[in-house]
């Protein structure tokens, strides 16, 4: 998504309108999640977060036909920018060893993160 970003800051009307496309699917599944599980506050993180300050005022067009059900919406960007998601995930791996691999291997050797037998 990176050079989409730098192409809409540097002012590109294609890339602009690609990323408001993106705003607004984002911003009509985000309505509907949010009013499925009651939610009012969104961390923006990931891959989207160096796109958001384009996509965003798509996303709250799209928000509008269900502020009735959601009410006023809070955006706050992840603390981890777009490695979020990554750190997200190895946390949650990492929090259920039973989901973890027993053994590392990288380039076919015995990981030297791998824990001792």
């Amino acid at each position: 998504m990176a050079p989409l970003v730098e192409a809409a800051r540097r002012g590109d009307a294609a890339a602009r309108r690609i990323l408001d496309h993106a705003g607004q699917t984002m911003g009509t599944a985000l309505g509907s999640v949010l009013a499925l599980l009651g939610h009012r506050t969104v961390v923006v993180g990931g891959g989207a977060a160096p796109a958001f300050a384009f996509m965003r005022k798509a996303v709250d067009r799209a928000l509008v036909p269900r502020h009735s059900l959601i009410g006023n919406v809070e955006f706050l960007s992840a603390r981890l920018g777009f490695r979020a998601g990554a750190i997200g995930a190895a946390l949650r791996v990492a929090s259920q060893p039973e989901a973890a691999p027993t053994e590392l291997h990288y380039r076919g050797h015995r990981s030297p993160c791998e824990p001792a037998r």
